[in-house]
């Protein structure tokens, strides 16, 4: 009998301690668009254009829906990045001007217009003005 006591009283402040978690939690909505992806009626409305020579091209998120991340150094010497969607990319409205990434290499010059994500990242998808193409071939 004692130890059914225990449990009781255990499980009563677990769940009590669970109630209070949950209903103090109200998220500010300020903070949550700043989560939001781009496209979503968030924060990243803004458009952004780099053009600069490739310097990486990162592949291996790709196979599990992430972007390909392109990193470009510019003329002034800053670097950019440019991450275009894998799996998304056949619904994106900008798919006819986007570049082949896996025809693209390191030492060649891109441009690309698209939304400005978090950390200044260009993501060309969302509009029929975004693009990413050749400028120079090594």
């Amino acid at each position: 009998m004692h130890k059914t006591l225990i449990a009781v009283v255990i499980l009563t402040l677990v769940g009590a301690g669970l109630y209070y978690v949950l209903t103090q939690y109200q998220p500010n909505p300020e903070s949550a668009s700043d989560r939001q992806m781009p496209g979503t009626g968030s924060l990243f409305s803004t458009d952004g254009e780099v053009t600069g020579t490739i310097v990486l091209i990162n592949t291996e998120h790709a196979a599990v829906d992430g972007p390909y991340v392109i990193t470009v150094r510019q003329a002034g010497g800053e670097s950019a990045i440019i991450a275009v969607p894998s799996m998304g990319l056949p619904t994106c409205a900008a798919r006819e001007k986007i570049a082949d990434v896996y025809a693209l290499q390191p030492g060649q010059v891109v441009s690309a217009r698209g939304t400005v994500g978090e950390g200044g990242i260009i993501i060309p998808c969302e509009s029929s003005e975004h693009f990413l193409s050749l400028v120079e071939s090594n």
